[in-house]
């Protein structure tokens, strides 16, 4: 991706989540290279890399849209998660290396930096950098299949879209299970970081809540 495609893309994808840019919205290449500041060639790539993220729809008739995800994916999304990302975890507290401990306690401390600036962009730093935690996770099992299962998953937009419904406690709460889960992994302790993580993706479920009522909502 070229660096004026990058731009585009971080600078709509951060629209998208914090909902700025809503559900079906069109997504004119015009009116996104001025939001952007780039070109419309760049604006393009950039849509079709939000499109393979599943953050946008292209359609050869209608156009780019901003996709809607239905309260029934985000139930599923939700328990698949916690099934195969507690499985994981598990998998991870026997193999993970002290340098794999330290990737996630630097990510987690990048994530408190992103939520302390509390500007426009956090949001999205935080999700992204949300992301690389759960997968580094899943990365420390050395199970290629499950890697491969779940990163489609922990990559998608239900769970970038969450952290624009969370209150500040939630954050916290959220950031309390990561600290928790470094933890049981330095201990190399399974049935720990097996439960920490099944606590912490199903406390998420007060956030689905309001996502599933935007998702009804537009569908009308």
């Amino acid at each position: 991706m070229s660096g004026a495609a990058a731009r585009a893309y971080e600078i709509v994808k951060a629209e998208i989540i914090n909902g700025r840019l809503a559900g079906k919205t069109r997504l004119k290449e015009a009116e996104l290279a001025e939001l952007t500041g780039v070109s419309r060639t760049p604006v393009r790539e950039a849509l079709r890399w939000l499109e393979a993220d599943g953050l946008v729809v292209m359609n050869p008739n209608s156009g780019a849209h901003v996709a809607v995800w239905s309260a029934e994916d985000l139930r599923e999304i939700t328990d698949l998660r916690a099934l195969l990302e507690s499985f994981g975890a598990s998998l991870a507290a026997k193999k993970i290396t002290a340098e794999q401990i330290a990737e996630l306690e630097s990510l987690q401390a990048r994530m408190e930096a992103a939520i302390a600036q509390a500007n426009a962009e956090s949001l999205g730093l935080l999700a992204g950098l949300n992301k690389e935690f759960h997968l580094a996770i899943i990365g420390a099992t050395g199970n290629h299949r499950l890697v491969s299962t779940l990163q489609s998953i922990v990559e998608g937009p239900l769970i970038f879209r969450k952290f624009a419904v969370f209150s500040p406690e939630q954050i916290e709460r959220s950031f309390s299970h990561h600290r928790d889960l470094i933890a049981a992994l330095k201990a190399g302790d399974s049935d720990w970081a097996e439960s920490t993580m099944r606590s912490h993706i199903f406390a998420a479920r007060s956030a689905d809540a309001k996502l599933e009522q935007a998702a009804e909502a537009a569908k009308q």
